[in-house]
């Protein structure tokens, strides 16, 4: 259940950021795309689903303190040491998000 559960929020999630980041792309303010999300474990990875071969110039905020993640690596991930709630601010130009088929 839980499973679907995520798979569900990463499509609703990129349906949301390939608008949101279409329009920061041509927004002259950069303006963020902030997003919430709740980890209910320690030490909990997440990737931001992108795809190789398309543009992006963006950095990542990932709401706990850690160093921003800039574009240059088109895997991003991160690991949420401790569970709770995070803000996770992209901004800037991603082109393309990938879904798993959820």
């Amino acid at each position: 259940m839980r499973s679907i559960l995520f798979k569900f929020i990463i499509s609703a999630l990129s349906l949301i950021l390939v608008v949101s980041c279409s329009d920061l792309k041509s927004s002259a303010s950069s303006t963020p795309f902030i997003s919430k999300w709740s980890f209910t474990s320690d030490n909990y990875f997440f990737e931001l689903p992108i795809e190789s071969g398309f543009e992006y110039n963006f950095e990542v905020d990932w709401g706990d303190g850690s160093e921003i993640t800039s574009f240059d690596d088109p895997d991003k991930a991160h690991t949420y040491t401790t569970a709770g709630t995070y803000e996770i601010t992209i901004t800037g130009t991603i082109q393309s998000f990938r879904n798993d088929g959820a």
